[in-house]
């Protein structure tokens, strides 16, 4: 699985895909990791090292994957 960052042009937030799906920020965990959840609120959550190598994922999905377009400024929009 690879991770892409994206930004999001409506509040600059940055978001992670992966396989499709987009994920928030949540919390930091020990020794630098990160927890990410799904933005669809889902139980869907992923764990990313500091090295930005995800330790852990659940994909536990209910919904389709989000549909985003790429804009010119390089940011995305969710459609």
């Amino acid at each position: 699985m690879t991770v892409q960052r994206i930004t999001m042009d409506s509040s600059g937030k940055e978001r992670l895909m992966v396989d499709g799906y987009s994920f928030n920020f949540h919390k930091l965990l020990a020794e630098g990791a990160a927890r990410y959840k799904c933005t669809s609120k889902c139980t869907s959550y992923l764990i990313l090292s500091k090295e930005d190598i995800i330790t852990k994922v659940i994909h536990k999905h209910n919904h389709p994957r989000p549909n985003y377009i790429k804009l010119g400024n390089g940011n995305y929009l969710r459609v």
